[in-house]
């Protein structure tokens, strides 16, 4: 299919849901290129995607083509899978093993009217319902692609906090082209050191690699560099190998903050045993060149680190497009992510035809207190402990209520039952300030794979059931746990009721987890085999004449 298809007049057929969407405007798309319908009297709707991420992967391989026509919209085309990026800049994988042609993708897993478009989103016009574009390949070439539902999935961009030097000089790790050019300046660097006339002082700096951020990216970055120096390039380059050091700045008191305290522990005596030198308190103030400054976050003192090379795995920010779409909305007043609501329908639409799931998106849910005579009505009272015993009715349109956000098992939230029951005022007075406390507490999911996962199935069956209101449910993410690959065969696993640390059960769990989630056979296979061929002929150590790619 071609955008030819996309003529710029829509016919304007009214279209009835029942739902958590009101009534709204027509489908255009299928009736100006002719595509079948569901019935005689209904035409499909046009569903664009912004995005070719874990969201979107989910969001089109379960929608049913049958009720929609699809276009998918990235200046990217292919799926990355993003834990592997920390093996691929260390050299363990290759790039096809993390990455699949989204195309492809979509020929394979659908069967129906879809359409992938190479071109970068540049911003939406949510009044005339047109995304406007432009080709990748021809930058004059300007496209305005019609739709009825919109469906933002473009992740997040790294966030340098206005930092010196960052911009400049750091790697940063979020495409598989970051990850080529971090292995591509490891050996680089080593090849440079290994010149004759080369001072120990310089081959100290050159070998130096600082990774920033003590989150699941940076240890797990930090961990496969530190057996690609003591093992591959130790063998590979014998003479520098008492030179090469990886050093994690984390401005916490602990790695994997996300994870329990035991793996932490354990994380930080594997990185150590591998020679990383960890530094916890310390914040980076400044990236140059040839070093990185960092502050003691209690005392302020700084001191100058050379290096030769900054990977940057801290904080996220909202990309270009987010900031646009942001621009057309009051209610976007997030500086960090798009504000959906709790069936994460972008807040400010007023219509409900754009959505928003991944990294870019924030779940901000209608807040009981908002709501607290509807609340009341439902409840039939005004009591606090009607409000908690009704939770299971009320969880489906305030996901705050639901077990894994409120804990009324906890101390702390007794006390303050107590004291509010205890104080003066109107019953309804009370139970609001119970309200404002639990919205108040209320946790956005965090912005990784596995909820990414859980937000696009959930809105690829409110899409595929039509919205009805008598089926909706808010969204609420289900933690399942968390792994973390930290060097070699070790692996940490963080779960709701334990806590795994090293051990061959931990790295077999790892295996299975992660190969389930590859999204082909292919990938399967060339991560075995990618596995195998380190295993008996060791790394492809060389380094490429090619355009540096740090963002």
């Amino acid at each position: 299919m071609s955008l030819s298809f996309y003529r710029l007049h829509r016919c304007l057929l009214q279209h009835n849901l029942q739902s958590v969407l009101p009534k709204r405007r027509l489908t255009y798309a299928a009736a100006s290129r002719g595509f079948s319908s569901n019935s005689d009297n209904e035409q499909k709707k046009q569903v664009v995607v912004l995005g070719t991420g874990w969201s979107s992967l989910y969001f089109v391989k379960n929608l049913d083509l049958t009720k929609f026509d699809l276009t998918v919209v990235s200046p990217r085309n292919y799926f990355t899978f993003t834990p592997l990026l920390p093996k691929l800049s260390a050299g363990k994988i290759s790039p096809v093993t993390c990455t699949e042609p989204f195309a492809a993708f979509m020929q394979k897993h659908k069967r129906g009217n879809f359409n992938f478009v190479h071109a970068r989103c540049l911003d939406v016009r949510p009044d005339e319902y047109y995304v406007d574009c432009v080709s990748v390949h021809d930058a004059e070439r300007k496209l305005s692609i019609p739709y009825d539902y919109l469906v933002v999935a473009v992740g997040a961009e790294s966030n340098t906090f206005s930092i010196p030097g960052v911009e400049e000089h750091a790697y940063f790790l979020k495409e598989v082209e970051h990850a080529e050019s971090i292995y591509q300046k490891i050996v680089s660097n080593f090849e440079a050191a290994s010149l004759p006339n080369t001072s120990d002082e310089e081959k100290r700096r050159l070998l130096h690699m600082i990774v920033v951020g003590g989150g699941p990216t940076g240890v797990e970055m930090t961990g496969e560099v530190a057996v690609l120096f003591n093992k591959y390039m130790a063998r590979t380059f014998p003479s520098l190998a008492r030179f090469a050091k990886v050093t994690i700045v984390e401005g916490g008191q602990r790695l994997l903050a996300t994870f329990g305290a035991g793996n932490s522990r354990f994380t930080d005596r594997v990185l150590r045993n591998n020679n990383v030198n960890v530094m916890l308190g310390k914040q980076v103030c400044a990236v140059g060149k040839d070093d990185c400054t960092v502050r003691d976050v209690v005392t302020g003192e700084t001191e100058r680190l050379p290096c030769g090379m900054v990977v940057w795995a801290s904080g996220l920010k909202s990309s270009d497009v987010v900031v646009q779409i942001q621009k057309h909305f009051k209610e976007q007043d997030n500086p960090r992510a798009l504000l959906v609501d709790q069936y994460l329908a972008l807040r400010g639409s007023a219509d409900r035809s754009i959505f928003a799931v991944g990294d870019c998106c924030k779940v901000t849910p209608d807040k009981l207190a908002d709501s607290i005579d509807d609340v009341i009505q439902s409840i039939g009272s005004t009591e606090i402990n009607a409000l908690l015993k009704s939770r299971k009715e009320l969880v489906k349109r305030f996901p705050q209520l639901a077990s894994n956000k409120l804990n009324t098992s906890e101390r702390a939230f007794k006390e303050l039952c107590k004291r509010v029951r205890r104080s003066s005022g109107t019953d309804r007075e009370k139970l609001l300030e119970i309200m404002e406390h639990i919205d108040n507490n209320y946790a956005s999911p965090f912005p990784t794979a596995q909820n990414a996962k859980q937000e696009s199935l959930y809105l690829a069956e409110a899409f595929n059931r039509g919205f009805a209101a008598s089926d909706s449910h808010a969204f609420n993410e289900a933690w399942k746990g968390s792994l973390a690959s930290i060097g070699g065969r070790n692996v940490v696993g963080n779960f709701p009721y334990f806590q795994l640390n090293g051990g061959i059960t931990t790295l077999i769990l790892w295996l299975a987890v992660y190969i389930r989630m590859f999204s082909s056979n292919k990938m399967r296979l060339s991560y075995i085999a990618d596995s195998v061929i380190q295993k008996i002929c060791g790394r492809h150590i060389i380094s490429k004449q090619s355009e540096n790619n740090r963002r």
